[in-house]
């Protein structure tokens, strides 16, 4: 589960950096769409693993949470730094997803 949120909350920092330089909507579509997919196979994948919805869902949210600040902290709260996390994580979500026929 570790793995898929954190490549959707990857894409969820990459749609805040497409906002603050002002991309089209288009693209953030795009990125919305691929964190959704990892999202759904994240909790998928939780519940296999902790076979309980509600406890699942509580260490899902636990986890995006980790995640979000580890990646905010890399940035140093700047979404202008975006590149500081794209590059250590951009390939292996990109791979994931395409495993996932996204």
């Amino acid at each position: 589960m570790s793995d898929y949120t954190t490549c959707a909350v990857y894409y969820r920092m990459s749609i805040g950096a497409m906002k603050n330089r002002g991309n089209v909507q288009a693209l953030e579509a795009e990125e919305r769409e691929k964190m959704n997919v990892l999202i759904a196979k994240a909790k998928e994948v939780g519940i296999d693993e902790f076979g309980d919805e509600a406890f699942m869902e509580e260490m899902f949210q636990d986890e995006w949470e980790a995640v979000l600040a580890e990646m905010t902290d890399q940035i140093n709260r700047n979404y202008a730094n975006f590149s500081r996390i794209k590059y250590k994580y951009k390939n292996r979500c990109e791979a994931m997803l395409a495993g996932l026929g996204g």
